[in-house]
């Protein structure tokens, strides 16, 4: 049995979270694979870190093996360089002037939507969660949510994934799901429809 320690992540760590990442919520139906999945990857690492409080980490050794990030009303933003920002307002920039930016849109609409018909207002979100695809099985999600549990107990969180993601393991560990909602991917590599969920639990 592998020993694992839980910490914040650390900075130099953030390829290899854009590694789990990319291949476990599968980028490339966006962007296909190359140069624009690697940039798209960098941007949606950027972009929940700017909306995150805090981040929880499993180590095997020295080794990241799987994270979650994540953000509570009231909590102080995670400081990060200016340049993580800058990346992310640039990058934004460039999808929306060249249409790539539509699937994006639709996504976050979809999401918005179904959080505004929640009757209540959670008091935090998981803003991304991965694990490292060779370490599958190994309980590493588990050992996530357990440790924003011990930190956050009885608080109400939620996320958004889809159903091209892996969402039964939320539903395997407690959370409810609260909303769908249906979405036209077009101009990407993965056309059709794409179903949004809206998952909520009391940590």
């Amino acid at each position: 049995m592998k020993r694992f320690t839980i910490k914040p992540i650390g900075r130099h760590e953030l390829s290899s979270a854009q590694r789990f990442a990319e291949s476990g919520m599968h980028f490339s139906r966006y962007t296909g694979t190359g140069p624009a999945l690697h940039l798209y990857g960098r941007d949606v690492i950027y972009e929940a870190l700017l909306e995150s409080t805090e981040t929880h980490a499993v180590y095997d050794g020295e080794k990241l093996v799987g994270y979650l990030f994540a953000r509570f009303e009231g909590d102080t933003k995670i400081k990060l360089p200016r340049w993580f920002s800058l990346y992310h307002r640039l990058f934004t920039a460039v999808m929306n002037l060249s249409g790539m930016g539509e699937a994006d849109k639709a996504y976050d609409e979809a999401n918005a939507q179904m959080i505004q018909k929640l009757a209540y207002q959670p008091d935090g979100e998981i803003t991304l969660f991965a694990v490292d695809p060779e370490y599958a099985g190994h309980g590493i999600g588990t050992l996530l949510l357990d440790s924003l549990a011990a930190k956050h107990k009885g608080k109400q969180i939620y996320l958004y994934t889809d159903d091209s993601c892996s969402y039964q393991f939320y539903e395997h560990r407690g959370f409810a799901l609260t909303g769908k909602q249906k979405i036209e991917l077009s101009g990407t590599p993965m056309e059709g429809q794409l179903t949004c969920m809206l998952f909520t639990k009391t940590l």
